[in-house]
Parts: C-alpha cells; structure tokens; sequence
C-alpha cells in the first residue's frame, strides 16, 4: 500500500475544506425492526390529547404517532448529548396542547459513574421535536440506568399552577422551579435528602404526585395545589398540605424499613401507592411487596391506610411480589390496575372493587387457565402478541408504569424491561396483551459489535448486543425470528468469522460476574448461521472454565482459533479465579493449549469488561497465520504491549512496549486486502482527560510502528467497507471529529481525505458506537448504536465519468500533448478552481503530478433537462493522451475516468469542461452516465456548437481554443491585458502560460492572436 505523508500546512488545508465541503447524503437510512429489546421504564399520557410518552434508560424518550414511535432525543447533538438518553423522569404541563405540549425530561447517569456529563434539565415546548437545557444544577446527579429507575415519576408540574415543578433527587433532596424549570432551588424544609433503599445506587426521592381538588396560596403568594406527596426510598412518604411551604412524613402505612414506596396516584380524593420490599440485588426485585391506599386527612402527617395488596394464598397467582406500576380508572373510583415488577405484562392485577374493604383482585395472564382453576372467577384469560425473536419471556421482565387512555378508557399501555405494551380493550371476552404492531419505532437494542462477512450468498448482519446476546438479520426490514440462542440473557460481546472461509462464525456471550454458572457462551457455525453448536470451552474444570473476552479466527483456516478471555472473575461455585490466559486451538476449538509467551506471570490485564464489547485480538485478513493483541501486564505499571503471531497463535513475538496508550477497550482491525496493515482506535472514549484515547493509529508492519491520522481528531467507531472505487483499497468508516465537524466520515484513499456523510433526523447520533462496512456491496455502512439498534445507509457509489480532450497550447500530434518537465513541477498539487471566476471548493489534492499529467481541468456533470445547470464538479488530471482522470489514478494507474458521488447513475446528463486558459467546452448532447466509451471533444459532433469551439489541429483532431486568460467565455481584449499583466513572467504556475512551458513569452501571444474575438456558448459563460 502507497504510504501517504501529510505535511503540516497540508493538513490545515484539508481541514478548512472538510469544513467548507458540502457534504454527502447516504441515501435511504433505515432502522433495522428488532422492536423493543430494552427498558421501557416510566409512561406519561397527556390528559386530554392522549399523546403517549415514554422513557427509556438508555433509549431516550419517545411519542407514540399512532402508528409508530418516534425517539425525541435522536439528531438533538453529538456525543456530548449522549446522556440525554438516559432518562431519569419525564412530566407535562397538562394545561399545553396540540402541537404545543410542554414536556420536561430529567437526563442522565452520573449517579453510577462520577466521571459522566452533568446530569441535565430538559424542556421541550413543541411536543419534544426540540429540547432546551434548562439552569439546573449541575451537582444533582441522576441515574436514568441506575438501580430504582423504575420508579416514579420523579418530576412533576403542578396542574393548578404549571410554572410550578418538582423534582425528587436521588441524595439531593427535593427541588422546586416557580418559572416553568427556568431556574431551581432545593427545599431546605424537606425532612430528607433520600435514601439508598439497601442498593448499590441511591434511591433517593421516588415520585411526586398532587392533589389537584383544592389549592392554596403559598409563602410566594401563588396559588398552587394544597397537597403534594413525595415517595422516599426508606423513608415512607412525606406531604405538604399547604402547597409545599412546610412538610411532615405521613404516620403509619408500611414498615419503611420494609417498604418502598415506588410509584402512586392520587385520584378521586386518595392516593394509592406501590411498594417494592428491600432492594435485593441488580435484577431490581425485591421479596415481596404491598398496594396501600391512603385517606388523607386534613392535617399533613394523618390519615387512614389501608391495605389493599392482592392477597398471597388464596389462589395460585397470588404470590408475594414487590409492585411497581399502578393506574386508577379516569371516570370509576373502584377500578384500579397494579403490575407486579419483575412478572408483568404477563401478569396483570385489577380490581373492580378497591374501595370496599376486602377488593377482589382479578389477574389478566396468558397462563393457562387449570393453572387457577381453584379460582376460575379470579382470572382472566388473554392473549400475548409478541416479536417473533420472543419477547414476552415476562417471568423475568421488568414493569416500569401502566396507564389508562382518557380518550378510550376501555385502552390501557403499559411499559417493561422488553418495551411497550398495549391493552385495546380490557372488558373483552378473552383480553389481548400486544407489543407486535405496537413497537415500530422503539429500537432500544444497544449494539456492542456488527459484522457482515463476505460471502457469494450474501451474508447477513450479525448483531452482537449487550443483554440479548446477538441476532443473525437474515432481513433488515423484518423483525429477527430468534436469538442467536434462545434461552440466554447476557451480554453479546465479540463475534468473528474467517475472511476467506465466510460462513464460519463465533459469537461470545457472557453474564459478566460468575462463569461457572453455565450462562455465559461461545457458540460456533459453519453455515452462516443456520445452525448453531457450542464451542469447547479450555476445560471442563471450573479453573479452566474460559469466559467472554475475544476471539479471532483465522483468515485461510476455519481450525485455526485464538481465544483472549476477560480477567479477574471469580467463578463463586468453586472459588478459584478463572484462566485468563490466551489460549489458541488447531482443530477448530475442539482442543485449547495455553499461548506462549503472551502468558504474563501477573497475569493479563482485564480488557473490556462483561457488558461492552473490546477487540484486543486479531486475526489479519490476508494470512492465515498471523493474529494480532494488543495486551497489558496486570502488575502496578499496567504497561501496554502489543504482540504477533505468525503461527496461528502458538508463540507470539513482542512487536512494541508502550508504543500506545494503555486503554481497556481497544478496538484492532486488519485491513482485508492487506497484510499487516493494522488500525486501532479505542471505544467509549467521551470522558477522557488525555487526548492520545481519542486517535486513530495506524500500522503498516504488524504493529511495529504506530502512527495517528492527524486530519481525524477524534474517533468513536471505525469500520472497513468494500472499494468505491476500482482500487486495492477497501473504503474506510469512521464516525469522530475531523476539522471541529462531528460526522460520519469515509475515505477511499486509506484516510488521506475524508468526505462527510450526513445523516437524516433519524439517527442518534449521540448513541453510535460500532460500526460495520459491508465487504460485498461498496457503499452500504451500517451504525450501532448504544441504545436505539441498528442503522444502515448507502453511500452513493460514484459515477464513473470517461471523458477526453485535449490543449490547443500544449498539443503535439496524433491526439497527444506535451509540456516541460519544469511546467509539470510547478504544476499545484491543490486543485487551482478555487478562485474567480470557478469558485470550486473541492478538495482534490496531489502529493506530485505523475509524469504524463499536463494540468488541472474543472470537468462539470450538467442536468440534462437545463444544461446551465451544473450539478457536480470535480478538478481532475488531463493525461498527454487527452484522457480526464481522477485524482484517485495517482494510486491506481487502470482508472480510466472521473468519479462523481452525488449523480444518480444510468441516467442522462451534460458534461462541460474547462481550463484556467482555454475555453470551455460543452457536450453537444446528453449522455448516459456512466459512459463506457470516452465523450470526446476532439470531435465536431461531441460539442455544443461544433467548429465555431474548436480548433483545427489537422488529422482530424480538434483541439480546446486557447487565450481565455479570464475565463469568462470569450477571447477579448481582456484576456490580452490578463496576458501583458504576466508577460514575462517566468517560472511560475500562471494561466498567462497558453504553451504550458512554465514562462509567458511572445509564443503565448502567438497562440493567443488567432482566436480573437471568439464566443463561448452561452451555458457555460461567466
């Protein structure tokens, strides 16, 4: 591969034109339809318009448009805005409406990681199309994916005053806006700053709810609601009864010590309330749990309780569960609906009668119904709709909120950890519990890896994703019909394949915290995914047990497989720690032995961890017997080192020692078409104080040496694609900051210049994080994302354009042309349309001119409808030959046109083209393009206005009429005092040069007298 030296001002150069350069638009980006696949965690509808609002933990919020989801937090900004997708609460202003709704989200999760962005106040004036961050606190911090995210909600507006918010924190108390969020202070009466409810992550402030049926005048003189409750995370529940001047915590009710209260709702003068038992552990459940209800009394901290739980025992669905979601009827006092938290929505409890003192619960299940024949009038049957990859496997499924629809009140919509969940009518015979054609749009599925092998049948994608292990998309507009293995629920971490050998596939899976459970997984195929089997794992004995990591496989030989494992786990069942040791098979994984050499006596530093996704091992793509790591010793340096093997992984040679930064997560990619050629980048690198984190290094000897593409500032996601163009190099992908522009870039000259895609609203493009480029069809690129699945777009192939002509000045004979050997060193190595009268801000750039090139020349791609209209330029060489070529043919010499990336192909258009010195030429038709055969404007019948265009060169060649020294259009007057301005001007780049011999003499004059008051078409003046 041609190794390319950037220079300093060359680089500044290519960075003003990648800020100035109209990007390129992919054309059809497209959410893959997996549906779901993530924590629905709270639902709000608006009272009147019925708009529905969902958050998410790491999803962001999204609007139900009656037929689809939109995600409001998509094209809101760049990875700065990443944690507005993690969100904490969600409220409205129930006073807004039509397109006009107000909406406020609380966003972020620097409650688990300190290091995060501030967590941020969020207010939408418009339905959530666009978001303002409001002046919230910057030390209050959120948790949007943290434990008690279930909760809520947190953030309320009070419906008898709307400039009046409440936000109940996690360790800071409880806040209050009187501006409509403009501005915040915390409530110094509030008894407690909250709790942590016996979790890793505080719980804090749970929900704040009011009681809209009588107001006050506050200590401020507005007038607001008289009642506002406040759940507290092991603190039972706070009131203030005169619109939240003083507070008191309610007596009685359920042991807080027990109990925590978790969601509720005050409506027709009570407030219900569910409570989860002491938080157990991560999977959010607790024992048991209870549903209260409590009569207030006039005075704040009394009132009656009464517990209204459905009763355990009296039939078999009744068990102990902790509670979460809970709605009362708009319009029936008696009718009320509770969700267990980890069963729903394949449980669901209401009852018809909760004001009396004994309600009889009724139970919504697709159970079968002898499971409660001893309760047959208790139960309801129904059915339960969900994506075919399974979804719905609800006795492990997270509950997040249930609502009723005021505008169908016979409708509820319910939220869990898979997505959304619709009830059309609850009062039907046999009750349909659906997801399926009520999910388009939710895309939640946070992609740690894609890959898309090469393979004359057209491989599909394959999704590795974090809780869901991985999917094989055999459609990308269907939704998967399984999982890469059915029955697992961990983290998809890696998968690989052999380049040459495309249909062979290893996916690794892991729960991320004890391997010896069975759960975790290495699954291998041979036929593209059809079919699955396990992988052997080093051992059958707990202290051998391999877990998670990375994996490679070699590029020639399907036996031939490298695993690096994740480190520092503990396997509980029998207490040793696992073997973290590379190891590496020579029969296809049926047999492991320990790496040579890369088997540090400290042993190897974790690399990535059990939920995202690190790639520190490597096969290259070209030899079959070379793989790559990137390793670190575990001891107190933590050195970095990176290492080869040119013997299928058996002993390994050390290459460099703190040749990069020492990151967790390196991601390493061989380039497929050559060997040796290595790329690295590290993921999840937002936070990060050393700039190093952030580059893209390049080797070009298997890591011996590394550099850093300095015209790309920043990457986040790196990926190879098949060539664009006809050339030895695959295109490359990256998603970063090059030039102050955060953008999805891609180059085809192996990251010499890059061009920008642009991406639709669609795209969230604070949430990309992987990405691949399909080996097979040149253009199309897909994104993973943190959260929101799996975009895909097509970049626009060029256009192939063949075109030939040549310089009256510089012609010779027979077609050909010549200059000095001093003209073609002065010639720029920018493009030189970059001024009056072309304006061309294209960014073409030569290391040299090759030594047949002649000069630059501006070749135009023209609508064939209105020929004076230029669709794309592009500065290309003009060869001795006459030949018009890309700039692309410095490394590929058999390219034989130009390439335009914005033309729709195998359509017809106009081609014009011009010189610094020369008059223009138009074709004088249009043409289908691309053009197998070379337009030629040496010929009288190839050009717009045939001889009155051309010269005469004899032979039958005709040749461009040279002396328009300003370029306007015409040979006039002008153009000889452009050229007494520059006579005598010598060795130098000047158009005043007709014979390109690097000097302005009386030759030039000579050349120029004969065309005299000739006249360019009229399409193609200035």
């Amino acid at each position: 591969m041609k190794q390319h030296i950037l220079t300093l001002n060359l680089l500044l150069f290519i960075g003003l034109l990648l800020a100035s350069a109209p990007s390129l638009l992919a054309q059809n980006w497209q959410a893959t339809n997996f549906q779901g696949m993530g924590f629905a965690d709270g639902i709000v509808i608006h009272p009147s318009s019925s708009n529905i609002y969902v958050r998410t933990d790491v999803s962001g919020v999204f609007r139900w448009d009656g037929t689809s989801w939109k995600g409001l937090m998509d094209k809101q900004g760049d990875k700065t805005r990443k944690h507005w997708y993690q969100v904490e609460s969600i409220a409205i202003d129930p006073t807004t409406s039509g397109s006009s709704q107000v909406i406020y989200a609380a966003c972020g999760n620097n409650i688990v990681n300190i290091n995060a962005a501030p967590a941020v106040m969020l207010k939408s004036t418009n339905n959530g199309e666009t978001w303002t961050e409001l002046n919230f606190p910057i030390n209050v911090r959120m948790g949007g994916n943290a434990e008690w995210r279930h909760t809520g909600e947190r953030l309320a507006v009070d419906p008898n005053n709307t400039n009046y918010l409440y936000f109940g924190s996690r360790e800071n108390g409880l806040w209050r806006s009187t501006n409509a969020g403009s501005s915040w202070t915390q409530i110094a009466s509030f008894p407690t700053t909250g709790d942590n409810g016996n979790a890793p992550h505080e719980g804090g402030l749970s929900f704040v709810v009011f009681d809209d049926s009588s107001t006050a005048n506050n200590d401020n003189g507005h007038n607001v609601s008289r009642n506002v409750y406040v759940g507290v995370i092991g603190g039972g529940i706070v009131r203030s009864s005169d619109g939240g001047d003083t507070w008191c915590t309610i007596n009685g009710g359920p042991d807080v010590n027990s109990y925590n209260p978790v969601r509720a709702v005050f409506a027709h003068d009570v407030l219900y309330v569910t409570y989860n038992a002491d938080y157990i552990s991560r999977t959010e459940v607790g024992s048991q749990g209870a549903v209260y209800q409590f009569d207030p009394n006039i005075t704040c901290n009394s009132g009656t309780w009464t517990d209204k739980t459905p009763p355990p025992n009296e039939c078999p669905a009744y068990e102990s569960y902790s509670w979460t979601g809970l709605a009362v009827h708009p319009t029936n006092s008696n009718y009320i609906v509770a969700m267990p938290h980890h069963k729903s929505p394949g449980k669901i409890f209401y009852t018809v009668s909760i004001n009396s003192t004994n309600p009889t619960w009724k139970i919504i299940t697709p159970e079968s119904a002898s499971t409660y024949s001893s309760c047959s009038s208790q139960y309801r049957a129904s059915s339960l709709s969900v994506p075919s990859w399974g979804m719905g496997d609800y006795e492990n499924d997270f509950s997040g909120g249930i609502v009723f629809n005021p505008a169908n009140t016979t409708q509820m919509w319910l939220t869990t950890g898979s997505g959304v969940w619709k009830i059309a009518n609850f009062n039907a015979s046999v009750i349909s519990i659906e997801s399926e054609g009520y999910m388009s749009g939710m895309e939640q599925s946070f992609v740690n890896q894609l890959i898309v092998p090469p393979a004359p049948n057209n491989n599909p994608l394959y999704v590795a994703a974090k809780d869901l292990f991985g999917f094989r998309l055999n459609s990308l507009t269907n939704v998967p019909s399984t999982k890469l293995s059915s029955g697992a629920t961990l983290n998809g971490l890696n998968m690989t394949y052999s380049y040459q050998n495309p249909n062979t596939i290893i996916a690794l899976g892991t729960n991320g915290t004890n391997p010896a459970n069975g759960s975790d997984k290495a699954l291998i195929t041979s036929n593209g995914g059809v079919s699955w089997s396990n992988l052997n794992t080093f051992d059958s004995g707990c202290s051998k047990l391999a877990v998670g990591g990375n994996i490679a496989i070699s590029a020639a030989s399907t036996s031939k497989i490298v695993w690096a494992p994740l480190s520092s786990l503990t396997a509980s069942t029998c207490g040793e720690v696992v073997d973290t040791h590379p190891h590496y098979s020579t029969n296809g994984g049926a047999s492991w032995t320990q790496c040579a050499n890369i088997n540090f006596s400290d042993g190897n530093a974790a690399l990535g961890n059990g939920e995202y996704a690190a790639k520190p091992l490597e096969a290259d793509k070209v030899n079959g017997n070379k793989f790559y790591y990137y390793a670190a010793r575990q001891n107190a340096s933590m050195a970095q080192e990176f290492w080869r093997s040119t013997n299928g992984g058996a002993t390994w040679t050390l290459r460099c020692s703190d040749c990069l930064p020492y990151i967790t997560d390196p991601v390493v990619e061989s380039n497929p078409y050559e060997e040796e050629d290595l790329w690295l980048h590290f993921q999840n690198r937002e936070e990060t104080a050393d700039p190093r984190d952030l580059k893209l290094y390049h080797s070009p000897d298997g890591g011996l040496n590394w550099e850093t593409l300095e015209n790309i500032d920043t990457i986040y996601a790196f990926a190879f694609g098949a060539p664009l163009l006809p050339s030895p190099n695959p295109t490359m992908y990256v998603y970063g900051v090059a030039g102050e522009i955060e953008a999805l870039f891609y180059s085809v000259d192996m990251g010499d210049l890059w061009t920008r895609l642009e991406l639709d609203e669609s795209i969230p493009t604070g949430l990309i994080n992987t990405l691949a480029g399909d080996m097979d069809l040149p253009g199309r690129v897909y994104i993973g994302t943190a959260g929101r699945g799996v975009f895909y777009g097509d970049v626009n192939v060029p256009v192939k354009v063949k075109a030939k002509t040549v310089l009256t000045g510089a012609y010779s004979s027979g077609g050909m042309m010549s200059v000095t050997d001093e003209f073609r060193g002065r010639i720029r190595n920018e493009q030189p349309y970059n001024r009056t009268p072309w304006f061309y801000v294209g960014n073409e750039v030569i290391s040299s001119p090759p030594n047949n090139m002649v000069d630059w020349i501006l070749i135009e791609v023209r609508s064939a409808a209105d020929n004076y209209q230029i669709l794309e330029q592009k500065a290309a060489l003009l060869l001795e030959n006459g030949n018009i070529v890309d700039i692309a043919y410095l490394d590929n010499p058999s390219i034989d046109g130009v390439y335009f990336n914005n033309i729709t192909p195998n359509m017809n258009y106009y081609i014009s083209i011009k010189h610094r010195n020369h008059m223009a030429l138009l074709s004088g038709s249009a043409i289908s393009l691309p053009n197998a055969s070379s337009h030629n404007f040496m010929s009288l019948s190839g050009i717009f206005g045939s001889s009155s265009q051309l010269v005469d060169l004899g032979s039958g060649y005709y040749g461009m009429t040279p002396g328009d020294f300003d370029s306007d259009g015409t040979i006039t007057v002008n153009d000889f005092n452009e050229y007494v301005i520059q006579a005598s001007i010598i060795n130098q780049y000047v158009d005043g040069d007709l014979d390109l011999n690097d000097s302005v003499t009386v030759t030039d004059l000579n050349i120029y007298r004969p065309h005299t008051s000739k006249i360019g078409v009229p399409q193609i003046r200035y």
